[in-house]
């Protein structure tokens, strides 16, 4: 199976200003009165959106179970606060994303088809290196096993366009993967290649 980044570039025309939040466990089903979850979202972006942000990370657990009606209530959560003018958003999967009757792959598909967007992404943002790398499945002691050449090689392309800041954004502890100390100190080397990098 291949986890092929998507990439995108974004020159927003002002300095960068960046709002991180995740797991808004959103209700799988519509439900009479409205959910404190939805709540919650609107109330958090409303926040980012009046300190200036106009970048929003979204660090997985959109959903409660992975549905389509999750998806469209995070998505109109969105629309609702910002209007037209939508900041540049990057999300990526958690573990509750991949909960419910679907395959994994199933999941990342609806992600894809709700969203617009992969669950594997690399962003450029004002000159700034964004990876957002979701887990490949709902474990999270093994999300990241399979994932991680395609993360290297997304590593290489910011080093190659002579990136010195880079975000790395991921749903657990990389270090956690189950690979042996000199691989993890192999990963470890590589990242220091980099001035400055965050994990988000």
């Amino acid at each position: 199976m291949k986890f092929n980044f998507e990439r995108k570039t974004f020159n927003i025309g002002e300095k960068l200003k960046v709002g991180v939040i995740s797991d808004s466990q959103l209700s799988p089903a519509r439900r009479k009165n409205e959910t404190t979850f939805r709540k919650n979202l609107v109330l958090s972006l409303s926040s980012l959106k009046n300190q200036g942000c106009n970048m929003i990370i979204f660090a997985g657990d959109i959903c409660n179970m992975a549905s389509a009606y999750a998806y469209d209530t995070y998505m109109d959560a969105f629309k609702s606060v910002f209007g037209e003018k939508m900041p540049v958003v990057q999300s990526i999967m958690g573990n509750h994303d991949y909960y419910g009757a679907r395959t994994a792959k199933g999941c990342r598909r609806l992600f894809l088809h709700k969203t617009g967007d992969s669950a594997f992404t690399h962003y450029t943002v004002n000159g700034f290196h964004f990876i957002g790398a979701s887990p490949d499945c709902a474990k999270m002691s093994d999300g990241y096993r399979k994932i991680l050449p395609y993360l290297k090689n997304e590593i290489e392309i910011a080093k190659k366009s002579a990136a010195t800041d880079l975000f790395l954004l991921r749903r657990t502890i990389l270090p956690k993967i189950p690979y042996t100390a000199a691989m993890i100190g192999a990963i470890n080397r590589f990242l220091t290649r980099f001035r400055n990098i965050r994990m988000l």
